[in-house]
């Protein structure tokens, strides 16, 4: 959720040495782990992870970001977006 998204940029931005490299994933929900069987948990959107994308990159400007897991349930063109 957008708390913890948030939470998680705060964290390591006020660590007193950003991290080299900051992995940023949307769940891959895997049939038959607890998780994967919660109806309740939504699919990221592309958009939602642009958002986390381009803040990390202003909170932490030296911190090489990521796209991980996740991204092939994007389109090539959100993709493209993404890394941008």
């Amino acid at each position: 959720k957008d708390n913890d998204r948030v939470g998680l940029l705060h964290v390591l931005a006020t660590l007193p040495e950003h991290p080299e490299s900051v992995p940023i994933n949307a769940l891959v929900s895997v049939e038959g782990t607890p998780l994967g069987d919660d109806g309740d948990i939504s699919r990221v959107d592309a958009f939602d992870m642009a958002r986390m994308i381009a803040t990390a990159r202003i909170v932490m400007p030296r911190t090489m970001v990521r796209l991980s897991a996740g991204r092939l349930s994007f389109s090539d063109a959100e993709q493209f977006m993404l890394f941008q």
